[in-house]
């Protein structure tokens, strides 16, 4: 690819299988927007205030805290008749040890977990792996949690990971409530995972905390390894009987079968998108949910009782159609490979702490845009939602014209 003239703007979702509204049971694939026009726009939180007996002179305090929108004017028109096809990829699923999953209920309140003895409180993670493109196919991987103080782990995530046939039998991950911190165990599952233990094709990365990156790489990040969809109800059962903490987690998405997409009309994309956005979720429900639990009984475990409604609602609830992300294209020289003029890069914004210059601005935007979007990779496009969709049409026309607002936020529950 030459040059990104053509290469259209894609809104991706959120995974799942959504509303079945592919091609049978397969999920709702990208949709290419045909943009006429594209604003970016970016409001920075800063002002001046004029001090006294100065001249004149203004002070303000910069708290780098930003508002940013994207707008998008263009046409919906009919697919030609040329057939397009999508590849294959894995669902993915998130568990950040350092947050607890309770914590997500207060909006903005994000705070490490403060006593490493909730690790003792874990029992289990029972992980659904993917056997085959047939999304029903799944076996069940199960971690053992077991509490034990009078260990000393010399090297956690390997010396505290072991698999025997004493009860609990299977593969077991050693915690201490007085050493094991939220790395730790995330490494620890990471290890459990491997040839020696589960010998699961599913596998694990760890990454610096979203929420909390003073914890270090307690964001475990986990890929199935057969590419296609999981079923809703193949949801992983997270930390069974957990009593007093849960980590914050995300449910198996984004996954997808190769596919040729059917020709839809203008009319068929606009009624996609329209349809969506007026009842779409990306897990706000299963907190409401856990709620509900606890209130239903009395606000007895109210802790557990989120973790349950939780399970309860990404089993029921979760649809996978939440619009989660844009890559918009654009031509960058300083990026071009050798003999070319441009490379073609997708518009990225990298937020968070110990961010440096170069990885902000074009010199470090260095995939291609052809890149799959990943809502644990911010320079794959950008993560956000749509918060606003006009629709226009004039009779007899065969196009619709629309305008989208799109919010870009880096982390949406």
């Amino acid at each position: 690819m030459s040059d990104g003239y053509g290469t259209p703007i894609r809104l991706h979702f959120d995974g799942g299988i959504g509303h079945k509204i592919g091609i049978g049971d397969k999920p709702f694939p990208p949709m290419e927007l045909q943009a006429l026009s594209i604003a970016l726009s970016v409001e920075r939180k800063v002002g001046g205030m004029p001090i006294p007996l100065f001249g004149g002179s203004r002070i303000g305090i910069d708290l780098n805290m930003v508002n940013s929108t994207i707008v998008i004017e263009g046409i919906f028109t009919d697919d030609d008749v040329n057939r397009r096809s999508s590849s294959a990829t894995a669902a993915t699923s998130v568990i950040d040890f350092a947050v607890n999953q309770a914590e997500t209920t207060s909006v903005g309140k994000f705070v490490q977990i403060a006593n490493s003895v909730f690790f003792n409180n874990l029992e289990k993670l029972e992980l659904k792996e993917k056997q085959s493109a047939d999304s029903s196919v799944t076996t069940t991987e199960t971690i053992h949690f077991v509490p034990d103080n009078s260990k000393n782990f010399s090297n956690p995530g390997v010396s505290n990971v072991v698999t025997d046939t004493n009860s609990p039998s299977g593969t077991k991950v050693y915690t201490h409530s007085s050493s094991t911190t939220p790395a730790h165990i995330a490494a620890s599952v990471v290890t459990a995972l491997g040839a020696s233990h589960l010998n699961s094709t599913i596998t694990g990365s760890v990454s610096t905390s979203e929420f909390a990156p003073a914890a270090g790489s307690s964001k475990l990040t986990l890929t199935q390894g057969v590419n296609g969809a999981m079923l809703v109800n193949d949801s992983v059962k997270w930390f069974v009987d957990a009593d007093n903490y849960a980590p914050y987690h995300r449910p198996f998405s984004g996954g997808s079968s190769a596919t040729d997409l059917n020709n839809k009309s203008a009319g068929d994309k606009v009624q996609d998108l329209y349809g969506i956005l007026h009842n779409t979720d990306r897990g706000t429900a299963a907190l409401v949910a856990g709620l509900a639990v606890g209130v239903a009984t009395g606000g007895v475990g109210l802790a557990a009782g989120i973790v349950a409604g939780g399970v309860l609602a990404f089993d029921g609830l979760f649809n996978g159609d939440y619009p989660i992300g844009l890559q918009i294209p654009y031509n960058s020289m300083i990026t071009a490979d050798g003999g070319k003029k441009y490379s073609v890069r997708n518009f990225m914004i990298q937020t968070g702490l110990f961010v440096d210059t170069n990885e902000k601005i074009a010199s470090g935007n260095t995939k291609s845009a052809n890149v799959d979007f990943s809502t644990t990779d911010e320079t794959t496009g950008i993560q956000g939602t749509i918060q606003k969709f006009d629709v226009g049409y004039n009779a007899g026309e065969q196009h619709y014209t629309f305008q989208m607002v799109f919010a870009p936020i880096d982390m949406i529950i």
